[in-house]
């Protein structure tokens, strides 16, 4: 959902223009307004419901304006900032221009442009400014009907103001509509009022933290040595050191999801050696058991660093990871790309023509993905 794959979401404009708070989080497209598009946002809605029900969160990351209007609650222009800082000082700075001899020179400047509020052309002799905006997803939009051939005077600009971050405020209310309305046929939708913004965030989305002594109290030694088993000191340890995004690509590779639920009750993790692998192999993982299989490393430096790799690069069983970026041309680019890549490592060619297979760490498998394999 939060990626080029499908266009439901945008990332918000502070992430776009690297400035302010909540730069990694994504908002409804305002520009998705058809009847399929309302489908599909009240299908998202469904899924909210769900992961409420069976305390699977979902992998989105949603700003608290997306929360607060979703509860219905009323929004200012600091929440707005919270995602569009720039939008919001350009606003600010129309509004509280202070002579209106240079009003008309704003027309040309970076604050007019940012505000959205620049006739495209002068075909139809307006020459300054006019009541657009430039809206979540980047387009020019009306502020009033006809705003884009209507001049905004000095004089107007309190009012411009005004009705500009209201319209920025809920260009995404029908698609709120629709997931709220998803969202009622799974959980009961009078009892969201009871919540505050962030209660329903952690409820739908889980933890942005991992908490790792939570982590502790689901995780399930089942180690060959058990208790006494230095591998499992090893892989707190090794915990500690990773950063939140590190661990949380740690209960991808283990779970299939990154967040954990805020009910973690009845939810178990369970730690296995690999007893046939060593340092040369990578850990291995069944999401569907919720288990990790950590061959007999020699030291913690190998299983942080083999665990590390793995968390990264081993993610065949989720679709989403490659969706994070294009689909099409740069997806089939890097599989050549490794493909060429594994075959120049794996196969060298002799000098009377014979080709022969070279030995990769002392495993037969050369491929590290391979090793990690995910069922």
């Amino acid at each position: 959902l939060q990626s080029s794959a499908t266009s439901l979401f945008v990332p918000v404009p502070n992430g776009r223009h690297n400035v302010g708070f909540n730069r990694d989080t994504f908002l409804p497209n305002p520009s998705c307004q058809s009847s399929l598009h309302m489908r599909q946002y009240r299908f998202i809605g469904k899924l909210m419901g769900c992961g409420m029900r069976t305390s699977n969160p979902l992998g989105l990351d949603l700003p608290p304006l997306f929360w607060r209007r979703f509860l219905g609650e009323e929004c200012s222009v600091r929440d707005l900032a919270n995602v569009d800082e720039r939008f919001v000082r350009a606003v600010e700075a129309l509004r509280t221009h202070p002579s209106e001899d240079t009003w008309g020179e704003l027309r040309l400047s970076a604050v007019a442009a940012a505000a959205g509020a620049v006739q495209a052309g002068e075909e139809e002799g307006v020459s300054g400014l006019v009541w657009t905006v430039r809206s979540l997803c980047g387009r020019v939009v009306e502020v009033v009907k006809g705003g884009a051939g209507k001049p905004l005077l000095f004089n107007e600009r309190d009012r411009f103001a005004a009705l500009a971050v209201k319209l920025r405020l809920t260009e995404m209310d029908r698609a709120l509509d629709a997931m709220r309305d998803g969202m009622a046929g799974n959980v009961p939708i009078l009892m969201l009022p009871l919540m505050t913004w962030k209660e329903l965030m952690v409820r739908v989305c889980g933890e942005v933290l991992v908490d790792l002594e939570v982590l502790r109290g689901i995780v399930k030694n089942k180690l060959d040595g058990g208790d006494s088993d230095p591998m499992m000191g090893w892989l707190w340890a090794t915990l500690e050191e990773f950063t939140n995004e590190e661990r949380k690509q740690f209960l991808g590779f283990v779970w299939g999801r990154e967040r954990l639920p805020r009910d973690t009750s009845g939810l178990q993790l369970e730690v296995r050696t690999q007893t046939s692998h060593g340092d040369s192999h990578l850990p291995s993982s069944h999401t569907c058991f919720n288990a990790v299989d950590i061959p007999c490393y020699s030291s913690q430096q190998v299983l942080r660093d083999k665990l590390r790799y793995a968390i990264v690069h081993c993610k065949a069983i989720d679709t989403d990871f490659a969706a994070r970026g294009p689909l099409a041309e740069d997806a089939e680019e890097d599989e050549e790309e490794f493909m060429a890549e594994t075959e120049a490592a794996e196969v060298e060619e002799s000098d009377d023509g014979s080709e022969r297979a070279s030995q990769t760490a002392g495993s037969g498998d050369s491929d590290p993905e391979r090793q990690c394999r995910i069922s």
